[in-house]
């Protein structure tokens, strides 16, 4: 009896050893800790959790990898860039270019903005509504109405004249331009229409009266460069003091100060090609009065008369 119950002691022991896990504190088959192990009564369900949850999140293809960042995630590098951003580099509201008077090219160019230097060497323009002032054979000059200082310029068309109908035009005509700011030698501002370029007729008005200036005015640069192309009118008592046969130019002189007259649109010495010379015109003749746009040239400024009548009250040598 005693064997009996010694053999149902040991028949028990051995089911409860077996039945026990190991409380060793190693990690399980599925990395999980010996603390979580040691409950008998829930170690294989943690096993079994942890390894449904491990195994759903690296197999499931509908998740998406565990690292996939929230980009409206304050803590998130996304670096992708929001192509409606006002700060991206292709943004086509930038703002190069945007300043019509130095790119030139648009309805409110005007010959002074050109004269003074706002818009540059080389620059496409256009100028409206402006008065022609006079007129030669490949060129002529237009003027802004409210004239003044910088309001002059000289339109070139070379070969192009008879195309663009130069030849026809008229003082008091008023036109649309549009061409090339050139500066002829680095020393006299043009519209250069001898390339490309229109010239169109869009009105005409009573010619331009001229800018009052004194003969000192065009004796330095400083207070002659305003007046370049503008045209003037010049009063006092003027002395022929030398005639260039070479260049037919024409010195008068007042006191200390003297100027050159100009054939670059009529040869008062000798006008063959468009006319008769100026009758009696000699050293010591004199004038009160002449007027033309102004001219520059191999570093002079000089008046252009447009024809005889603009020299007045001519008086022949005595």
């Amino acid at each position: 009896m005693l064997n009996l119950h010694k053999n149902h002691l040991a028949l028990a022991l051995s089911l409860v050893l077996t039945a026990c896990p190991d409380d060793s504190g190693g990690s399980g088959d599925d990395g999980s800790t010996g603390d979580e192990d040691s409950d008998p009564t829930n170690g294989s369900t943690v096993s079994v959790t942890l390894t449904s949850t491990t195994q759903t999140s690296d197999t499931d293809p509908s998740t998406g990898p565990s690292t996939t960042v929230d980009p409206t995630s304050e803590g998130s590098n996304e670096t992708a860039v929001d192509p409606d951003s006002s700060s991206g580099s292709g943004d086509a509201s930038s703002d190069s270019g945007s300043e019509s008077s130095s790119s030139g090219g648009t309805d409110d160019d005007t010959i002074y903005d050109i004269q003074m230097g706002v818009i540059a060497d080389g620059t496409d323009v256009v100028v409206r509504d402006v008065v022609v002032t006079a007129v030669g054979s490949t060129r002529f000059w237009v003027q802004e109405p409210d004239s003044g200082e910088y309001s002059g310029i000289l339109v070139f068309a070379n070969d192009r004249a008879e195309e663009l109908g130069v030849p026809a035009l008229e003082i008091g005509d008023v036109v649309d331009i549009s061409g090339a700011v050139l500066e002829y030698q680095d020393e006299y501002t043009e519209i250069d229409v001898s390339t490309v370029g229109t010239v169109e007729v869009t009105g005409t008005q009573a010619p331009l009266e001229p800018e009052l200036i004194d003969i000192a005015t065009l004796g330095t640069e400083a207070t002659a460069e305003p007046w370049e192309s503008t045209l003037v009118r010049i009063e006092g008592a003027f002395d022929v003091t030398d005639i260039d046969a070479k260049y037919d130019e024409i010195t008068v002189t007042e006191g200390t100060d003297s100027v050159l007259i100009d054939d670059f649109i009529y040869n008062a010495i000798d006008d063959s090609g468009a006319g008769e010379p100026f009758e009696g015109l000699a050293v010591g003749a004199t004038f009160t009065a002449f007027q033309g746009p102004v001219n520059f040239f191999i570093g002079e400024y000089k008046i252009m008369p447009r024809s005889a009548d603009e020299f007045e009250g001519f008086s022949p040598p005595l």
